[in-house]
């Protein structure tokens, strides 16, 4: 398998908008290692680290577009912050800024794989939910976080080291973030989510319940498309 181009991010304090956004927006003291064991185990693994960025460094400009699309550049990509979710779109908070993001700025140039591990990616009770994802490029086959708030702790965030480990070893990489979020997070807090992008129907089960590393190069066909959904406590 050629080396996977892999991007990791994390944002560990807020001191943008104020009094009111540090009491909304709490430091996450962890929230830097669920993406470093990712980065450690993914270069262990022969691929490539393309970017690094974390705090002041990670910036709206570097994800939206506006001067390098860092979430385009590679094949996987996973970051780890505060996040929100209201009336179907879901925004990354940043040390300074907020992205809002959408499948427009996902898989155009890539990634395949794209894991937001913060509160709140969808909001599954939400009945235009898979809106905003629905203009996703022809790259993006999986999109990993929560449909809950996440737990950002010591212990919760080794689920980046277990995820990592069972997608190295081959395990389908949909199933393995579910499983790793379960056996690391908290009992009624923790609601992983997996988001299959595919042309049809079964195209979308495959990229959620069985498509692995070796797999991330194959992009999809049609322009909009068929989402498939899995959750686990």
């Amino acid at each position: 398998m050629a080396a996977l181009r892999i991007g990791v991010a994390w944002s560990t304090h807020f001191p943008g908008g104020g009094w009111l956004n540090k009491i909304r927006y709490r430091r996450l003291r962890y929230s830097y290692r669920a993406p470093s064991f990712v980065a450690e185990g993914m270069t262990a693994g022969g691929n490539v680290l393309s970017f690094l960025r974390f705090d002041e460094g990670l910036t709206l400009a570097d994800l939206d577009g506006t001067t390098t699309a860092l979430a385009s550049a590679v094949d996987f990509f996973y970051v780890s912050s505060h996040g929100t979710c209201s009336s179907s779109q879901y925004k990354l908070i940043l040390h300074s800024g907020e992205w809002p993001v959408s499948g427009a700025d996902l898989g155009n140039l890539g990634p395949a794989v794209a894991t937001f591990d913060t509160c709140d990616l969808v909001d599954l009770t939400d009945a235009n939910w898979q809106a905003p994802w629905q203009t996703a490029g022809l790259s993006l086959r999986l999109l990993l976080g929560f449909a809950s708030p996440a737990t950002v702790a010591e212990n919760s965030t080794l689920r980046g080291r277990e995820f990592t480990a069972k997608i190295l070893a081959g395990d389908p990489i949909g199933p393995a973030w579910l499983q790793a979020v379960h056996q690391n997070g908290y009992p009624n807090t923790d609601q992983a989510i997996a988001l299959g992008f595919g042309d049809d129907q079964a195209d979308a089960d495959w990229a959620l319940h069985d498509m692995t590393l070796a797999d991330l190069r194959k992009p999809r066909q049609l322009d909009t498309p068929v989402i498939e959904v899995a959750v686990c406590h």
